[in-house]
């Protein structure tokens, strides 16, 4: 029905063929290894009671068939389709969530997760996917750009000079209730503070799951309080996960960083990315998928001008690329669940879904406006006229049969969005420094006043009915006058200022240097 996993990718590659794509960010899950517990070793391990797997040892037999899959998993699926062309033509930085390993690896109890056989599948899928996606290994990836607090493969990269990326490891340090660890956390904001260039603009935070999303408590307590339920019930086997017999649905709601488990942690990255974006006027956008659908979530204090908001993060929600969407009455559920909330952060935060999609991909309108379920992928180019980042959502077209048929490759619709930049960018960047630059900013401001004179009189009467003679001595014939002392004594107010020193510096030369601090 969805027409098989290339037609997505064909239009992704088409656009690379039309304006080379610089990078491919994958946000995880780039190979899906839940079949790894079909293998017939797997079946024999699942074929004992809960408390006897969790206790057994990984039999040599098992690990050589871990191994196995793995490695024909990423053959396979690395070399084939159009994915893999596009593995071969665009340099790609990838990070590693559940799928890459076995479904909500990490977010199943402590005895399960430190069983001898869920250690050797965490540890050889990590293999593979730095073999696989990094071209590294466990021992050289600190010397390939991964940073840990000791556990972990953590990315921080530049995309360029006005764009950096973090990528934050979600699955290594995972548990129930956490995470990623604070060590961590602090590691990454020390190499943002230290390594980050200034004059960055804008700094993308990828993330498995959305940070910004409807809330799914009320699942979390449905699946909570029927899975033991559930897991007595012969007849529930469809539903229960294999592994630990709990709701198969309950790892997936407990991976949202908005699960009640993850809240708090989910918080405090929010205020310290608000923190560090005041710091260094930068802006933070947040890059996820892992929901089947596309989206956009939004944090915001409502200061205007958005470029003066260093609380403004978006989180670009985009997948899948090939895997089908959920059903309309999924998303349904969640334009109900949605609603405004407020964080305490760095000052009064709002966090929203960002209404996107008024139309679906045929121009029809659409009532539930915030998620749209399609097949989609996204891709984003630093404007540097504006300094803006400017994002598109591409969504499926309607499919008019299966791959390869008339009507079958029907390419796809785009929904952008344009993420302005903060304020002081241009400062970061030592563009207003110059004094031939401030000059003519004055001059600007100057002739603006001058160009549209009747203009502003006519609009200051309409509004306020000031009569133009005081509006000229008393308001723009001021800031004219103020532009022009400006101009000719700007030399002189930037200029260094000698001053007397103590006996201690008697033979220095001291001066007061006037650097200018920005907003």
């Amino acid at each position: 029905a969805i027409g098989g996993a290339n037609p997505l990718w064909n239009d992704c590659m088409t656009k690379h063929a039309q304006q080379p794509y610089h990078v491919m960010i994958g946000g995880g899950d780039q190979v899906y290894c839940d079949s790894l517990l079909d293998e017939r070793e797997m079946k024999e391990w699942l074929s004992l009671s809960i408390p006897n797997r969790e206790k057994s040892h990984c039999k040599p037999e098992w690990t050589q068939a871990i191994e196995r899959y793995y490695f024909n998993r990423y053959s396979t699926w690395f070399s084939q389709g159009t994915y893999g062309q596009a593995l071969a033509a665009i340099p790609t930085v990838n990070m590693w969530d559940d799928h890459d390993t076995i479904d909500g690896f990490g977010s199943y109890p402590e005895s399960t997760m430190n069983s001898s056989v869920m250690s050797t599948i965490g540890a050889i899928s990590r293999r593979f996917y730095l073999l696989f996606q990094h071209h590294s290994t466990v021992s050289l990836a600190p010397h390939h750009g991964f940073f840990s607090s000791g556990t972990g493969q953590n990315i921080l990269t530049s995309l360029g000079p006005s764009t950096s990326l973090l990528v934050l490891d979600a699955r290594s340090e995972r548990t129930k209730n956490v995470v990623c660890s604070e060590q961590t956390y602090d590691v990454a904001f020390a190499k943002m503070y230290q390594e980050i260039p200034q004059g960055t603009r804008h700094l993308l935070v990828q993330l498995g799951v959305p940070i910004a999303y409807p809330r799914l408590v009320f699942a979390e307590n449905l699946m909570g309080s029927v899975g033991s339920v559930l897991g007595g019930l012969a007849s529930a086997k469809n539903v229960v996960n294999k592994l630990n017999g709990e709701p198969e649905l309950l790892d997936d709601l407990n991976d949202h960083w908005t699960a009640k488990a993850h809240k708090a942690e989910r918080n405090r990255l929010i205020v310290r990315l608000q923190n560090f974006a005041n710091d260094r006027k930068i802006r933070v956008t947040f890059i996820s998928g892992d929901v089947h659908c596309a989206g956009i979530g939004r944090f915001t204090a409502k200061i205007s001008p958005a470029e003066k908001d260093p609380q403004l993060m978006y989180q670009i929600i985009s997948s899948a690329i090939v895997n089908e969407p959920p059903p309309d009455g999924v998303i349904r559920l969640l334009h109900f669940q949605d609603k405004v909330h407020n964080l305490d952060g760095r000052v009064p935060t709002f966090e929203d879904m960002y209404p996107t999609f008024t139309t679906d991909v045929d121009g029809s309108p659409l009532v539930n406006d915030k998620l749209l379920a399609r097949r989609n992928y996204s891709h984003g180019f630093y404007n540097a006229n504006t300094g803006s980042l400017e994002v598109t959502i591409f969504a499926e077209n309607i499919r008019g049969g299966p791959e390869h048929t008339p009507g079958g490759d029907r390419g796809t619709k785009g929904y952008t969005i344009q993420i302005v930049q903060a304020l002081r960018g241009s400062f970061n960047a030592g563009i207003t420094k110059s004094l031939d630059y401030r000059r003519q900013q004055l001059r600007n401001l100057y002739n603006l006043l001058t160009e549209n004179d009747a203009a502003i009189r006519e609009a200051v009467f309409q509004d306020l009915h000031k009569p133009p003679a005081e509006l000229m001595v008393g308001e723009s014939g001021m800031v004219k006058q103020e532009c022009i002392d400006a101009i000719k004594n700007l030399d002189k107010w930037a200029a260094n200022r000698s001053v007397k020193t103590g006996i201690v510096n008697k033979f220095d030369n001291c001066h007061i240097r006037k650097d200018p601090l920005g907003m």
